[in-house]
């Protein structure tokens, strides 16, 4: 025979629910040295023709990764569940008076370096006269930019906020593309 009995006076404790967030918004904050400019040079390519005819050949340079990279002493606020999965939108371009223009919304909010492809592509058909080989370098511009950042997390249960502070730093195409072409004897 098994017993049980209850009373108003011994009442359960309700489970305590674990909070959860939800993005709220995130802004950015340019000082003064929050950007810079280099290049990025491809590997020279060169064709040859031990020919006496000139030979066309298809010449197509791609392939660089953009960066995104958010750092914070807030470690436990890049693994709030309701963070997975959430696209931010970044600074693609700061100008000279510090003022950020964001890109789409296509990172997320994590302690780890991103890279996506940067959609530079350069195509041609390069010509390699007889008995000659033909070199093409390609450098391109890098644009690199350092900003604060605030983000705003709103709390699923409670309706509190949470602003977790940190840098971000992220490295873009530039939309600069220099081609040079070096003939040479075979």
């Amino acid at each position: 025979m098994f017993i049980v009995s209850c009373s108003r006076e011994n009442v359960l404790p309700e489970p305590e629910m674990e909070e959860t967030y939800s993005f709220t918004e995130i802004q950015y904050y340019a000082d003064e040295d929050s950007r810079e400019f280099s290049f990025y040079d491809f590997p020279s390519v060169t064709f040859y023709n031990g020919t006496d005819a000139e030979i066309t050949y298809p010449y197509t340079m791609g392939g660089y990764n953009e960066s995104s990279h958010f750092v914070s002493d807030d470690w436990d606020s890049f693994h709030l569940e309701g963070m997975a999965g959430v696209k931010i939108a970044v600074p693609e371009n700061i100008d000279e008076n510090n003022k950020i223009y964001l890109g789409s919304k296509r990172w997320e909010y994590i302690p780890q370096v991103q890279y996506q492809e940067s959609g530079f592509s350069s195509s041609s058909n390069v010509i390699a006269l007889p008995r000659s080989g033909i070199t093409i370098n390609c450098r391109i511009s890098l644009k690199h930019y350092k900003a604060n950042y605030k983000l705003t997390l709103r709390g699923d249960i409670t309706g509190t906020y949470k602003v977790v502070e940190g840098i971000w730093t992220g490295t873009f195409y530039n939309h600069y593309t220099y081609i040079n072409f070096q003939q040479s004897d075979l």
